[in-house]
């Protein structure tokens, strides 16, 4: 493709374990790069899927590992929209992964006025989330978060999410 090489992109990249992480410009988080006598930047990983033989047309180019960085041949797959959408929604809110939410939670946690006693008490009180926030010194808004299970979630639990809860 245009004199482009593997061992070309695999130098503009930093070795991370098993990934190629490119170095220069992106586009969104994509790795972008622009061929010689060509205008227009292209997408990285799209021209190791050109290069490695495997086929791209009317798919998106994606990294198996998800770093978004990432263009190493092993680790580039060429996936429908479907695909793509099925493999994103398997990632939990904002696109971050169950660990990655359980450890912003505990951050929060450790700021929050609320501690974990007081929020099993409330969901468990049978209270009216304008009572409960009363009892409790919180917003009426934060009192019903909790008790719906969208705030102090349990990632203990690997059954999060299942039963609704």
């Amino acid at each position: 493709m245009h004199g482009i090489t593997l061992k070309m992109i695999h130098d503009r990249c930093d070795e991370v374990g098993d990934c190629w992480e490119w170095r220069y410009a992106l586009d969104g988080t994509a790795p972008v790069m622009r061929i010689p006598g060509m205008r227009k930047l292209v997408a990285v990983r799209r021209v190791v899927l050109d290069l490695s033989g495997k086929g791209v047309a009317g798919r998106l180019a994606c990294a198996s590992c998800c770093n978004p960085r990432c263009v190493a041949p092993q680790h580039a797959v060429a996936l429908t929209r479907q695909q793509l959408q099925q493999r994103t929604a398997q990632v939990t809110q904002y696109g971050r992964s169950r660990s990655r939410n359980a450890k912003l939670s505990h951050a929060r946690r450790l700021r929050s006025s609320m501690t974990e006693e007081a929020v099993a008490q409330m969901r468990s009180s049978g209270l009216s989330t304008r009572a409960a926030a009363v009892a409790f010194g919180c917003s009426q808004t934060a009192a019903a978060d909790i008790m719906a299970f969208r705030t102090w979630k349990d990632y203990s639990s690997p059954f999060l999410g299942l039963g609704g809860r």
